[in-house]
């Protein structure tokens, strides 16, 4: 399912272009340093965003702490105003033992990611 979405030519893959897909680890980065989650890893896909996380704080307003930084910077690249630059929905669920956070965490697939590869300094 991830690489279908990866390589889907319909809808907007803003996070595909460099210059949007780097304004996204500084967000990521910054949850982790001011506690509402410890971090494990993160990949940016051009479709969307995916967290290894625990979370420190309420599951329901992290998505928003990420989306709301991110969005106002990337919408002023675009040069694009009044629309929306994430989509209304999220996706969470806990992973079920171990070796499910193992699978989970392999961000080095990924040219966008905590493995460092493009990773925002």
């Amino acid at each position: 399912m991830d690489r279908w979405l990866d390589h889907a030519r319909c809808g907007p893959t803003f996070l595909r272009q460099p210059a949007m897909a780097q304004l996204v680890p500084t967000s990521i980065q910054y949850g982790a340093e001011i506690g509402h989650y410890e971090l494990h890893s993160w990949v940016i896909m051009p479709h969307r965003v995916h967290l290894l996380l625990t979370p420190q704080a309420s599951v329901s307003k992290l998505p928003g702490s990420i989306e709301a930084a991110t969005a106002k910077r990337a919408n002023l690249l675009l040069q694009r105003s009044g629309q929306a630059f994430w989509q209304d929905e999220s996706y969470d669920r806990p992973a079920r033992d171990g070796d499910e956070f193992r699978r989970a965490a392999r961000p080095e697939r990924y040219a966008w990611s905590s493995a460092g590869r493009a990773a925002c300094e």
